[in-house]
């Protein structure tokens, strides 16, 4: 399956880059690029209230001020796909309100932060495993072993039992 981008950005640039963009103008005759004018947050809560999509990569490069990447992360959030990730941009001192909201809404929302490295301004945010999920995961297959192994060796007796007589 191939995946499907979605861009939002301001209507001027989306009108810049659909007229002047040949990588854009490819990718969007064949359904693989759709560009979406208007302002961040707002156009990406009309577009999911609509698709409701499940979304495995986003990347969030919105304005750097903490409300927009707070919203942002808050819209795409619910969408995102259990091993999905969202990658945010400028998480730099530069930029201290994009620094912020990301680190609250990773510590509100219990999401894991990675980070590229010291250099790169890039981080990316994913769910936290369920531990609990992987202990009864873990559990379930003990038991089915141990019980398997209890029925096999029922069934082995019982076998050499009756070859016996």
């Amino acid at each position: 399956m191939r995946a499907k981008i979605y861009g939002f950005d301001f209507p001027q640039v989306v009108e810049y880059l659909q007229k002047e963009n040949e990588d854009v103008k490819k990718f969007e005759s064949i359904g693989r690029l759709r560009l979406i004018p208007g302002h961040l947050p707002w156009s990406l809560d009309n577009w999911i209230s609509k698709t409701q999509p499940s979304i495995d990569i986003a990347l969030v490069d919105a304005r750097h001020e903490y409300p927009d990447v707070w919203m942002s992360l808050n819209s795409l959030w619910p969408c995102l796909s259990p091993h999905g990730y969202v990658l945010c941009h400028d998480y730099s001192d530069a930029w201290p309100g994009v620094q912020h909201a990301i680190d609250d809404f990773a510590k509100r929302s219990d999401v894991m932060a990675l980070s590229f490295s010291p250099a790169s301004s890039l981080v990316a945010l994913r769910k936290r495993p369920s531990v609990r999920t992987l202990r009864s995961v873990i559990h379930h297959r003990y038991r089915t072993t141990l019980e398997w192994k209890w029925t096999r060796s029922r069934i082995g007796r019982w076998w050499f039992n009756r070859q016996r007589t």
